[in-house]
């Protein structure tokens, strides 16, 4: 690899890390300032969810890890003609590397149990050390299992999610998240009566946010996503050398 190629890929992370780091202090330092918490029953999460929950500033480093694995798995993915350059992991580092991922990831949605049996009872730097690393640490765990597939470690897993099955929702899961906020806001702000916390309740709930969401996703991709990705492969082939 070339050495401008390599200042090239360092540059990149360091523009993924400066944020990154800049975002996860901020945000550590508005839990401890403002005492939020991750119990969704208490006044903590309420206030969570006003100062940090929702604030681009704070979910951006989720982002970040993703866009940072991109970088450094693009070449060898990417590029056929430079395969051999994909890591070689021996059976003990794939087992490591694996179980440190889902590790992380069971972590992240297992440990708050401890907050809800007592409620409230974290201490303020225990709730901005988990709200802080929780997202990334999500998407760490998620970037280590898609390296791992891609690289050809887990072929099971990989054939698995590699299914044709899994392409609608492939397409329509980002649009989703980014439109079902809109959808339980539209609805609450219409909503004629006070909300019933019955299971019954909360599924149809749950359902019908859901399909709305998918709805619009895949509304906003066959209106500006596919005519987009068509664009971008017309002028693609238009730049490529014959």
């Amino acid at each position: 690899m070339s050495v401008a190629r390599i200042c090239k890929q360092n540059f990149r992370l360091l523009c993924v890390n400066l944020p990154d780091s800049h975002s996860c202090l901020f945000q550590f330092w508005l839990v401890v300032h403002y005492d939020l918490g991750c119990y969704v029953f208490g006044e903590s999460w309420r206030d969570y969810s006003y100062y940090a929950y929702s604030k681009p500033y704070t979910r951006v480093p989720a982002h970040l890890v993703g866009m940072a694995f991109g970088f450094v798995n693009e070449r060898w993915v990417s590029d056929p003609g430079v395969r051999p350059m994909r890591p070689n992991l021996n059976r003990a580092a794939v087992k490591t590397w694996g179980a440190a991922a889902v590790t992380a990831l069971f972590a992240c949605v297992l440990a708050p149990l401890s907050d809800y049996m007592d409620p409230e009872s974290w201490s303020p730097w225990v709730n901005a050390t988990f709200i802080t690393l929780c997202r990334p640490m999500w998407a760490a765990g998620l970037g280590i299992i898609a390296t791992l597939c891609a690289a050809g470690q887990l072929e099971g897993l990989n054939a698995f999610l590699a299914h044709p099955g899994w392409t609608p929702f492939a397409r329509l899961t980002f649009g989703a998240y980014l439109m079902h906020p809109v959808v339980i806001k539209w609805f609450a702000g219409t909503a004629t009566s006070s909300y019933h916390f019955g299971w019954r309740y909360m599924m149809a709930h749950a359902l019908f946010n859901s399909a709305f969401s998918f709805l619009f996703a895949a509304i906003a991709w066959l209106l500006v996503e596919r005519p987009v990705m068509s664009a971008m492969k017309r002028g693609t082939r238009a730049r490529r050398p014959e």
